[in-house]
């Protein structure tokens, strides 16, 4: 019966389509694309001399064609299709990177390059003596009394390759899992329908589908490679991380980070900034390539690569850690500007410094933050450093405080000059560790606001202050109002505006006794909900503090946007208030409050000169450790009605750490 060759032809317009995806869709480096690339080539090969075998069984062929010369495509093809699985095992390997593990079984190496070089031999001694298979004098193709070998090293190969998946299955992802499992099963019923139709010739056909599907779930470089440096990005590091704690074989990882990241992106534009990231990618790239380790490259963002060594070499890394900062020690010119970058250096020893991924990721985005001197580190040897440590773990200490209620609200002391007494106080946060003591807000709530926790802490701030100002302490004290800083994240929220109101009305606070603080970055917000939030609170009765003007997104414009009472100027300018220039800026500042009708409110006065300098500018409030400094609950009810009940002026009020 003539064979059907159809299913060859489309196997092998397949081979050709997932062959030119890959320069299409530049997936030229990295191991599994070659070996993959090399799995797609062999199904090229194999198609063609298959359609060229079975072509020849065709009389008019069989005729005209040289009796020796029909030898080759049947010997081509038998080597090529038995090398199949043995190159699809090759890049099973890579998929999960297990060289390290499998160059050291000699047995799995025997078996298959043996088996090849064995099956290279008997196909060459065929066309002599005709051990394998035979074209008779009819030009038929008929098996030799040794094909039974090629059906033996295709089972053992065949078993290998499928023992080796189950074995590292854990290794994989469920999605490539599933994909290169699918081969084998596929593989099987297709070889079956061939045995019992022998003319239709679709296990190449079969095999081809399962590589396509590879090609378009396996192998997606829009997934595993970032956009900027088209190096491997986050979610690449992360699924290569997981695999080699399963293997639990050591990895050097080398982390770069360039701290001054902040000020480079005011400086440079949006693309020179880019340029610059891939520019710092390629001096990389090109001293990592040199190293013969082989690191594998990622960009995770924020001016932070990695690079993953193939093997456990420290000394080797530290080497390249130092030529990597010496590198980019260079200025690099963008439009005759010369740009200074400011790298960070860490070698972790992987899964060795870290039991858990967690802690890994969140170990890369502190390290620099340290007070360490120096820009090349350890892992090992700045772990223990508490400024590390903290910035490391500060999510799973926030969690930790948050149900140990382990959060903890002070209160500054805010002065009225016209009033002469503390008419009302800032609410402020803390946080205690069992472990590291009180951590500063300017660590806990900027990660706070990063994982979201923020809304929680926030929404128990409130509750906190509020139960204050329903108590009979406050009325005690005599306190007019007590400010609360909200943040971004909680102004967001869709309910935010009526679960204050009625968490008030169940308390039965008025709302002119709490000052809502907000800052200027509120404004940059345009989401409607936000001012919705905010315009809501104030027709309820809220009143509400600007803090920190005179900083960051400082626009006056926003001051007729928001619905504002107090501007509180930042302490930065209680700094420089002697220089001439600053002191005509501070004097018109104020004027224009109070042409808009806003009260002023300065932060940071910490001795008598300053704030009887702010006091002759016209400010109406003071805030600042020459008065007191955050107090805790007790301390603050303590103080406020001593030195209110006194009546006792400004001037003696210089108070100790409490």
């Amino acid at each position: 019966m003539t064979k059907i060759i159809y299913f060859d032809i489309a196997a092998l317009c397949i081979n050709v389509v997932i062959l030119f995806s890959f320069y299409f869709r530049k997936m030229t480096k990295g191991t599994s694309n070659a070996l993959l690339m090399l799995n797609t080539l062999n199904g090229i090969f194999v198609c063609i001399f298959d359609i060229w075998a079975v072509t020849l069984d065709f009389t008019g062929m069989r005729i005209a064609y040289p009796y020796i010369l029909k030898y080759i495509p049947d010997t081509l093809y038998l080597f090529f299709h038995t090398s199949n699985i043995f190159l699809y095992t090759l890049y099973n390997i890579s998929v999960i990177d297990l060289w390290q593990i499998m160059l050291k079984k000699t047995w799995f190496w025997i078996i298959h390059i043996g088996g090849v070089c064995l099956i290279f031999t008997l196909l060459l001694v065929n066309f002599r003596y005709h051990i394998i298979f035979r074209i008779n004098s009819d030009g038929i193709y008929e098996r030799g009394d040794y094909f039974f070998i090629i059906y033996i090293y295709a089972a053992l190969i065949f078993f290998c390759s499928l023992m080796f998946v189950l074995q590292h299955k854990f290794l994989y992802n469920p999605y490539q899992y599933k994909c290169v499992m699918g081969m084998y099963p596929i593989l099987i019923i297709a070889i079956v329908i061939q045995m019992i139709f022998p003319f239709m010739l679709i296990e190449l056909f079969s095999i081809s589908l399962v590589l396509l599907l590879i090609m378009q779930t396996i192998q997606r470089p829009e997934v595993f490679t970032e956009n900027i440096t088209g190096l491997y990005n986050m979610n690449a590091f992360v699924t290569d991380v997981e695999r080699f704690k399963k293997t639990k074989f050591n990895r050097n990882i080398i982390f770069i980070k360039i701290k001054n990241e902040n000020s480079l992106r005011s400086l440079l534009s949006y693309e020179h900034y880019n340029s610059m990231i891939r520019r710092v990618g390629g001096v990389i790239l090109s001293l990592a390539n040199k190293d013969k380790n082989k690191y594998k490259i990622y960009y995770l963002d924020y001016a932070k690569f990695a690079l993953v060594s193939k093997k456990d070499d420290e000394k080797s890394a530290l080497i390249l850690g130092k030529e990597i900062n010496d590198a980019l020690s260079k200025p690099i010119c963008f439009n005759h500007i010369n740009v200074d970058i400011n790298s960070y250096t860490c070698v972790v020893n992987f899964p060795k410094d870290f039991d858990k991924i967690r802690d890994l990721i969140s170990f890369s985005n502190s390290f620099y933050n340290s007070n360490l001197s120096g820009n090349l580190f350890m892992a090992k040897d700045i772990y223990s450093d508490r400024d590390v440590y903290i910035n490391a773990n500060i999510d799973k200490i926030i969690e930790r405080a948050y149900l140990a209620n382990n959060f903890r609200v002070y209160y500054q002391p805010i002065y009225s000059i016209k009033k002469g007494r503390f008419n009302s106080a800032e609410a402020l946060l803390r946080l205690y560790d069992e472990k590291y003591g009180f951590i500063s807000p300017n660590i806990f709530i900027p990660a706070a606001e990063k994982s979201g926790a923020i809304i929680r802490i926030g929404n128990l701030v409130l509750k906190e202050v509020m139960k204050f100002v329903a108590s009979k302490d406050f009325e005690k004290i005599g306190l007019d109002y007590v400010e609360i800083n909200i943040s971004v994240q909680q102004c967001l929220e869709i309910d935010m505006a009526d679960n204050i109101i009625n968490y008030m009305k169940s308390l039965n606070i008025n709302p002119s006794k709490i000052n809502l603080e907000i800052t200027e970055s509120i404004a940059s917000h345009s989401q409607a909900v936000v001012m919705k939030n905010l315009f809501k609170l104030h027709e309820y009765g809220f009143s509400f503090s600007l803090d920190d003007f005179g900083t960051g997104y400082s626009n006056v414009r926003r001051l007729g946007i928001l619905p504002i009472n107090v501007v509180k100027i930042d302490r930065l300018f209680v700094l420089d208030y002697k220089n001439e220039i600053i002191k005509v800026i501070i004097k018109n500042m104020i004027k224009m409050f109070k042409e808009l009708d806003l009260e002023i409110l300065i932060e940071g006065i910490e001795s008598k000169e300053q704030l009887e300098e702010f006091i002759e500018f016209g400010c109406d409030y003071v805030q600042g450790f020459f008065f007191s400094m955050p107090l805790k609950y007790d301390d603050f009810i303590y103080y406020i009605d001593s030195v209110n009940s006194k009546g006792i002026g400004y001037t003696s009020m210089v108070t100790k750490d409490s």
